[in-house]
């Protein structure tokens, strides 16, 4: 029974590594975290959603040594997903059992090391600290041509035998299942000696036996090439020396657009990296006029999120960015990444934007995620409750969780569906595009 307003259900298993030096090359941990977390059409996560069970899936090693692995793969639930939990884990085995008896497409691996290696290449500088801890860390574990770059990419052919060695050991049969939420307090008696957690248990004999003889499901694929790796990486815009003091650095110009947008540029001159990003914003006073348009507006962009995250997954695991937001008074959309696939994830995010439908199980969803962060805000840190209160007071667009929470009870899907067609329609549009881009390019990355 957690403390915080949690509901999820998650299989560990604890697994033989056969070949520690193999297994610290090749990391299977990564393709399988790739696998079981992917947001595209055929995924896990996409069926979950799709039938209103989960949310989210995280997967992770929590102990790691030289003779076994300790894997935890937790689905965070829903109301309705708490309530059949048994149905959310079955789909899990199921793509497991999928993985295994199909084999994992070689593409998986080749695309997890080409992502390793350009986030290594051009990784941003750590705090000093923080490396010489972490490398520090590492160390023991591989050889001295290998401390900076062992830790980060994928190496050697041993990544499909040791990864089809890890899926062959995550059965229902071997897994320790647990169910973690309010909920089950009557179904909890015991009490944990040190922090007092209540928990409980019960056999679940019936339930490994139908997710042992489940069928495969139709609705789950395994996932394709990833068409977003970039393959170029050239320097666009010629290299500045560093700049002098008193040299005023430099400023974006203004890019003629159409329908009244604003659009600024800055070609990257400094830097010398394959990257740029955008960020978009629609300004409207319309978004936090009164606690109601507030938790409309905090919905929409959820909503948003939630859409954006499963159309853009496989650019997220290329190194590309997009993410909404709301504030009181525009609509945001940040894109950023590697620059050669930029323009295409502005295409599909502007498409996105444009012709996604709220539903009623995403409106739930959503709701319901809202209500328990609104009553679990009394619990959060002393620190954060003082910036809260903080806000309330200097804040003049700011509601307070009271007033956010009964609002919540109000709002309805046509207050979301009213506002993507009327208000963002209206807003005014300035964007800023920055980075290794020519200008004919950022232009066109807003007219998309």
């Amino acid at each position: 029974v957690p403390v915080r307003e949690q509901r999820a259900v998650s299989a560990t298993w604890c697994l033989p590594v056969a070949d520690f030096d193999t297994w610290l090359a090749c990391k299977p941990q990564v393709a399988l975290s790739q696998l079981l977390t992917a947001r595209a059409d055929g995924s896990l996560l996409s069926l979950l959603k799709r039938e209103g069970l989960g949310t989210a899936i995280e997967v992770g090693v929590e102990e790691q040594t030289r003779s076994f692995a300790v894997v935890t793969a937790s689905l965070a639930l829903t109301e309705a997903g708490l309530a059949a939990w048994p149905t959310a884990m079955g789909h899990l085995f199921s793509y497991l059992r999928l993985c295994r008896e199909k084999g994992v497409p070689s593409h998986v691996f080749d695309d997890a090391k080409a992502l390793a290696q350009l986030g290594f290449r051009y990784a941003e500088p750590s705090q000093p600290q923080a490396f010489v801890t972490a490398t520090a860390a590492s160390m023991p574990l591989y050889r001295p041509a290998a401390w900076l770059s062992g830790p980060s990419l994928l190496e050697g052919a041993g990544g499909p035998p040791t990864l089809r060695q890890l899926l062959g050991g995550m059965t229902p049969r071997a897994a320790m299942v647990e169910v973690c939420a309010k909920e089950v307090a009557p179904k909890a008696p015991r009490s944990e000696p040190i922090y007092g957690t209540r928990y409980g248990r019960q056999p679940i004999e019936g339930e490994v036996a139908a997710w042992e003889a489940a069928p495969l499901l139709p609705e789950l694929s395994l996932p394709r090439p990833n068409p977003f790796i970039p393959k170029r990486l050239a320097i666009k815009a010629p290299q500045t020396l560093p700049r002098k003091e008193g040299v005023p650095s430099p400023t974006p110009s203004l890019l003629p657009a159409a329908d009244g947008a604003r659009v600024h540029f800055l070609p990257d001159r400094t830097f010398g990296r394959p990257r740029a990003f955008a960020y978009f914003l629609w300004r409207s006073p319309e978004f936090y006029t009164s606690a109601r348009t507030a938790v409309t507006a905090e919905l929409f962009a959820g909503m948003l999120a939630e859409v954006l995250q499963e159309a853009t997954y496989e650019a997220a695991q290329a190194g590309l960015v997009a993410a909404s937001g709301v504030s009181s008074d525009a609509f945001t959309v940040q894109l950023g990444g590697y620059d050669e696939r930029l323009p295409a994830l502005a295409t599909l995010v502007a498409s996105t934007v444009r012709s996604f439908e709220p539903t009623q199980a995403a409106f739930e969803r959503k709701v319901d995620i809202l209500r328990r962060q609104l009553r679990d805000a009394e619990r959060r840190q002393p620190i954060s409750l003082a910036g809260y209160r903080r806000g309330l007071a200097l804040q003049p667009a700011r509601f307070s969780n009271e007033q956010l929470a009964a609002a919540a009870g109000e709002v309805s899907l046509s207050d979301v569906a009213a506002m993507q067609e009327g208000v963002l329609r209206e807003a005014q549009l300035e964007a800023f595009v920055a980075g290794n881009l020519r200008e004919n390019e950022a232009a066109e990355m807003v007219r998309g």
